[in-house]
């Protein structure tokens, strides 16, 4: 099932995702929560939730450095791994190399 990342009965999966990246990035959970928030990204969130630390780091990074607040566009050519595309999951090389 498709997970609405801006539902507020979603909210518990916001968090589970913003303590995570608290926990291994070193940022304050408001950080994240408020990207997550913003990004118009079409992201997995369920996906990237049960990532291994690598990929997730990668992810939950990239967006903090990458977002554009005012808009919510991702900047500088920055393309999550767990992004959507037409149904489908967008999997880096690396994550097909690891059977995510």
């Amino acid at each position: 099932m498709e997970t609405n990342i801006k539902d507020p009965v979603n909210y518990p999966t916001v968090l589970k995702i913003a303590t995570r990246a608290e926990k291994l990035l070193g940022l304050a959970k408001i950080h994240f929560v408020l990207d997550i928030q913003a990004v118009k990204a079409d992201i997995d969130w369920e996906r990237l939730l049960e990532a291994d630390d690598f990929n997730f780091i990668h992810d939950m990074a990239g967006i903090n450095k990458h977002l554009d607040h005012d808009t919510g566009e991702l900047k500088d050519g920055f393309l999550p791994r767990f992004t959507k595309f037409n149904g489908g999951i967008k999997l880096t090389r690396l994550a097909e190399k690891n059977n995510y």
